[in-house]
């Protein structure tokens, strides 16, 4: 005869509905040692839960969890809009939950009370969650979607950001710039393949002059403090790591007093509404994040979807072309 959650509780010593959300991976009044007990005594007893079960209440619920990572930049806003448009369109309903900024406890803390939920599906906005995180959404078993990060892994949706920061700089030579700098980007994945990319794009244009590279969060800081150092290496034109960045890269040059875009020309990634408040409008490398978000949805829903969603250089007023 099969174990059933009744027999692991009388064993345990613990309540019926305690073994039930443990070995259902959520949340409870219990410990970490309860928990791991409970689940030892399962695999004893050689307990399989009903997926079958599980994935029928799943597939019954007509919400999804969008967990968000609140990053410097702006463009969340926009893949959220995409999210409910489309999880209207579809008869979902979309409950937002914080994950604060690549902040581990809060991602475990948001993870969790989705899983409280019996979520039809959880789509994860700009995070790149460490191994507690993953461990708990895999045994879950509950559809998902990572959206505006790349997580081969995983299903994703996102742009190419070895191909965003690519553009980027080819468009800066093209306009006859030379010596470059990419700022504000992290060394993680994203910073990673953007560094990438933007290496490729001198190589290939033949330009062996070492580009300067200045590492940062993507926020507005990291665009004020980039400039001392851009001065010094004598760059004539920059890939900012996102708006803000090229937001903070204007604020910085307007107190030094040079002139944009004749002493300085700067492209930006993402295209949000910055662009267009700051003073010469920034260039950009246009990110659309409503389709991102609006074909998340599309994946968990089991959906047929592109995985990278094109980009498009917008020309504004930053760039100035030398002859």
């Amino acid at each position: 005869m099969k174990p059933t959650i009744k027999d692991i509780a009388a064993r345990a010593g613990v309540s019926i509905a305690s073994v039930s959300r443990i070995l259902a991976n959520k949340t409870g009044s219990f410990n970490a040692k309860t928990g791991e007990r409970v689940r030892k005594i399962a695999q004893e007893m050689g307990y399989q839960r009903n997926e079958t079960a599980a994935t029928l209440v799943r597939q019954q619920s007509n919400v999804i969890a969008a967990i968000i990572n609140n990053t410097p930049t702006p463009f969340a806003a926009q893949v959220i809009h995409g999210i409910q448009q489309q999880a209207n369109a579809a008869g979902k309903r979309i409950i937002m939950l914080s994950a604060g900024d690549n902040d581990a406890r809060l991602q475990h803390q948001a993870i969790q009370t989705a899983l409280q939920r019996t979520v039809a599906a959880i789509i994860l906005v700009g995070m790149f969650p460490d191994n507690q995180s993953t461990a708990l959404l895999t045994a879950a078993h509950v559809p998902l979607c990572f959206a505006a990060t790349r997580m081969p892994e995983y299903p994703f949706v996102s742009s190419d950001d070895y191909w965003i920061a690519y553009q980027a700089a080819n468009y800066l030579i093209e306009h006859g710039h030379q010596h470059l700098a990419l700022v504000g980007i992290d060394q993680g994945p994203t910073g990673t393949r953007r560094q990438a990319g933007f290496q490729s794009a001198l190589t290939n244009a033949g330009i062996d002059t070492p580009p300067v590279i200045i590492n940062g969060d993507y926020g507005r800081k990291a665009g004020i403090t980039a400039l001392s150092t851009l001065k010094k290496k004598s760059v004539s034109a920059v890939v900012a790591g996102s708006d803000m960045v090229g937001a903070g890269l204007i604020q910085a040059a307007h107190h030094e007093g040079l002139h944009l875009p004749d002493d300085l020309s700067i492209v930006c990634i993402d295209g949000t509404y910055i662009c267009e408040l700051t003073t010469p409008q920034l260039t950009s490398v246009t990110q659309n994040f409503a389709q991102i978000g609006a074909a998340a949805v599309d994946r968990v829903l089991n959906h047929s979807v592109v995985t990278d969603i094109p980009t498009v250089i917008t020309p504004r007023e930053s760039v100035k072309r030398i002859k």
